[in-house]
C-alpha cells in the first residue's frame, strides 16, 4: 500500500467509525427508559436486564420460555407532553368602539 492510499482509507474509515459509535449510544440509553423490564439471573452470561417494553404484555411475550420475570422499571419517567406544560397567554380583545 502506498502512503497516500493509507491516508484516503483513514479519511473515510475514521468518520464512519466515529458516526457508528456516536449513533449507537443514544439508542442504548433510550431502550432503558421504558416502563417494563425483563430480568433473568440465570444463564451462561450471568443473566440480563432489558427495560425496553412499554406494556406488561410485551414483556411477558419476550420472556416466554426464557425463565425470566417482568417487573416495573423504577427509573422510568414518562415523556411529558410539551403542550401540557405550556400555558396559553390570555387573549387580549381590542376595545370596542361604538
Amino acid at each position: 500500500m502506498t502512503y497516500p492510499r493509507i491516508w484516503r482509507i483513514c479519511a473515510v474509515a475514521l468518520p464512519v467509525l466515529g458516526a457508528a459509535i456516536l449513533s449507537g449510544a443514544p439508542a442504548a440509553e433510550a431502550q432503558q427508559q421504558r416502563a417494563w423490564c425483563a430480568t433473568s439471573t440465570s444463564g451462561t452470561a450471568g443473566g440480563f436486564e432489558n427495560c425496553g417494553f412499554d406494556t406488561f404484555a410485551q414483556c411477558r411475550l419476550y420472556v416466554q420460555g426464557l425463565g425470566a420475570i417482568c417487573h416495573q422499571n423504577l427509573n422510568y419517567q414518562p415523556a411529558q407532553d410539551p403542550r401540557a406544560s405550556r400555558r396559553q397567554a390570555p387573549q387580549r380583545r381590542a376595545p370596542a368602539y361604538r
